[in-house]
């Protein structure tokens, strides 16, 4: 599990990073996953329309947090809001959880193709943004449904260097 105390200063970073857009859409982290609550409970605040998982009959929809309202957990036994209208036209930034990511920007998931399915729905404008630690940077071959991010964020101690394709 990763500690909350260490990644809160940057967290709150990661916030401002996302502040210019309107609608974003994060996770709800399993205790291995970078925790975003910190992040959600700020962007919330600042009135941005934030978005969150939720698995239904096998397919991801991304739910608009709405104030208040009941949350329960989900196929996946995540938490989420109990409403199930998915808003994936209204993103314009998603971020995507992972394991590992290649040299390439490929993801490397939980291996049930939940995201990998869902993004080809997103707005060609929407951004695809991960979240690791230097030391989740691996060698593989992607497959052909693998998701490919336009930006990581890689924390590197109490730095983070921002990703934007196998050139860099």
């Amino acid at each position: 599990m990763l500690s909350r105390k260490p990644a809160t200063a940057w967290l709150n970073n990661f916030s401002d990073m996302l502040g210019s857009y309107r609608a974003v859409a994060l996770y709800n982290a399993f205790s291995y996953e970078w925790p975003m609550d910190v992040v959600l409970k700020r962007l919330n605040d600042r009135g941005l329309s934030v978005y969150v998982p939720r698995v239904c009959n096998g397919s991801l929809l991304m739910v608009h947090i709405k104030g208040g309202g009941e949350w329960s957990l989900d196929e996946k036994s995540v938490l989420a809001p109990n409403h199930f209208k998915d808003d994936t036209d209204q993103l314009e930034a998603v971020v995507i959880p992972m394991l590992a990511m290649n040299e390439q920007g490929y993801r490397l998931g939980h291996g049930s193709g939940h995201y990998d399915r869902w993004v080809k729905r997103l707005p060609s404008v929407c951004k695809k943004v991960g979240i690791i630690h230097d030391w989740q940077l691996c060698s593989f071959v992607a497959d052909s449904w693998d998701l490919q991010y336009d930006e990581v964020w890689l924390v590197q101690g109490a730095q983070i260097k921002i990703w934007r394709g196998p050139e860099q």
